[in-house]
């Protein structure tokens, strides 16, 4: 029964194993897929000589490219600061709700920088004037 036990402890063990590296390959591919330049942006970066031949390209405006995917992870930015409303959303205090191009329900409750597909935001403060100077 002993041997039974330990043969089950260790199948456990290496199929937990088996998971967890299959979820790091996943995630790591995930990551590495969205950092990836189009041809787009190899074109915008390409660099070329006075008779018109490919030299290379300019790693400067490739880091650039990379330092903006890694900054904007689906569409909004990825920093420690707070993301407050822009000055477009209801004069920076947000909309209330947001509906959703993928078919989800719309969200009723929250502040959003667009009424369509809004990103979650902070309301700014509103902006108190004593009237007219």
């Amino acid at each position: 029964m002993t041997r039974a036990l330990l043969a089950a402890l260790r199948w456990h063990m290496f199929s937990a194993t088996i998971y967890a590296a299959v979820a790091c390959i996943a995630l790591s591919a995930q990551s590495t897929t969205a950092q990836q330049l189009s041809d787009g942006d190899y074109e915008q970066c390409a660099v070329y000589d006075r008779e018109d031949r490919f030299i290379g390209y300019d790693s400067v405006c490739l880091a650039r490219k990379r330092a903006l995917l890694r900054r904007f992870d689906g569409g909004r930015p990825v920093t420690d600061e707070p993301y407050y409303c822009p000055r477009t959303a209801n004069n920076g205090q947000g909309f209330n709700m947001t509906w959703h191009s993928d078919g989800r329900v719309p969200t009723y409750f929250g502040t959003f920088d667009r009424t369509m597909d809004g990103i979650p935001c902070i309301g700014r403060p509103a902006r108190r004037n004593r009237g007219y100077p």
